[in-house]
Formats: C-alpha cells, sequence, structure tokens
C-alpha cells in the first residue's frame, strides 16, 4: 500500500514537472519544446484520466495551432520524424487532435470521438476544426462567445449591464 501510494505521488511529480516545463517553455516563445512537453504528459503511463493530462492535451492543441498560425506548418509538420505534408483540411485537423504515441488507453478512450467525457474536450475538437477552416464567427456562435471586434468601443464599455 505505502509502494502504491508513493507510485501515484511520483506519477503526479512527473507530470506537475512536464506540464509546468511545458508552460516555461511556452512563455519563452519555445512552442515545439512546450508541446514536446505536453506530449509526455499524455503519454505517460497511466491506468485513468487526470486533469493534468486534459490540460496539457488542452496546451498542447493551441500550441499547435499555434505554430500553424505563425507559418511555423512545416516545423509542426516534421516534428518527431513524421515529415508529411499536410495538405487537406481534415489531415490537418486529424494531425493536430492526435495523440503522441504511447498514450495508454486510458487515456486514448477518454478523447475519442463519441466518448462519455466533459464538454469542453468536445468543445476544443470543434474549436480546431473552425481553426483550420478559419471560420470563427461560427466557433463564436456555437460557443454563445461575444465576438470582442463587435463589441464597440476598445474601452469594453459597450454592452456592460446589459
Amino acid at each position: 500500500s505505502n509502494s502504491n501510494s508513493n507510485s501515484t505521488i511520483q506519477t503526479e511529480l512527473f507530470l506537475r514537472y512536464h506540464y509546468l516545463r511545458g508552460i516555461i517553455y511556452y512563455a519563452s516563445d519555445e512552442i515545439t519544446k512546450a508541446i514536446a512537453e505536453w506530449n509526455k504528459c499524455i503519454a505517460a503511463p497511466s491506468h485513468a484520466m487526470s486533469e493534468i493530462i486534459s490540460s496539457a492535451w488542452k496546451k498542447m492543441i493551441l500550441g499547435k495551432c499555434l505554430m500553424l498560425q505563425y507559418d511555423d506548418e512545416e516545423e509542426i509538420c516534421n516534428c518527431k520524424g513524421i515529415g508529411v505534408k499536410i495538405s487537406s483540411s481534415s489531415l490537418l485537423v486529424e494531425y493536430l487532435l492526435k495523440l503522441p504515441n504511447g498514450t495508454s488507453a486510458a487515456v486514448s478512450r477518454f478523447f475519442k470521438k463519441g466518448a462519455s467525457r466533459a464538454d469542453e474536450i468536445d468543445e476544443y475538437q470543434k474549436f480546431v476544426e473552425r481553426f483550420v477552416e478559419n471560420d470563427f464567427t461560427s466557433f463564436m456562435e456555437e460557443m454563445n462567445l461575444e465576438n470582442v471586434n463587435e463589441s464597440g468601443g476598445a474601452d469594453g464599455a459597450a454592452g456592460a449591464g446589459a
């Protein structure tokens, strides 16, 4: 029992260490290194899903999207020797949502489409689809979000009290 709790603590420390390293790399504009750290969290051996793994997946998705936005498509597609030029939008969505190799079965099941899980995972998948299509208006409507550009003044006072 004591070794089991030690193992749980070590796993949590491993996840936190790599998750926070990813945050530090991201803050230093080293997005490729940040994604690699978050991949380590996602692919860590696990029998159950954890909040850290979920957070790392979300950050990884946003990091990959940022790399594409910064015209680093070549870099993101060549990461880990993939070396594939992605041409169709559906392949790009699939690539952006792809879990790292070695991800445990429990974590993989959590992220599968149609699995019973938090709605926010579906929202991230919708975000990636809209990102690839450059269709943020539909995304904002689907998520019931107010578009900042349509809210009025730069001071953010428009719509206050509504």
